[in-house]
């Protein structure tokens, strides 16, 4: 997670082994979770992903949660 001053997103950097826009539809795939390309927002390179924090606390812990649980069965 990049260290941020505020706002209603979060951006958490991923590996490079996927492209941004693989990457989230790879956890709404798997782990039916929705995440934003980088690229939406601008970052130039690849290895980031956007998350919307303006959704309930205990829906973006079972978010995080599945995608865990994802990444450790896979």
């Amino acid at each position: 997670l990049l260290a941020a001053d505020g706002g209603w997103s979060a951006v958490v950097r991923v590996p490079g082994v996927l492209d941004d826009e693989r990457w989230a539809l790879d956890l709404l795939e798997r782990a039916r979770v929705i995440v934003h390309p980088g690229y939406f927002y601008d970052f130039d390179e690849p290895g980031h992903l956007v998350v919307s924090l303006l959704t309930a606390p205990s829906v973006l812990q079972e978010g995080f949660a599945r995608v865990r649980i994802n990444r450790d069965n896979t």
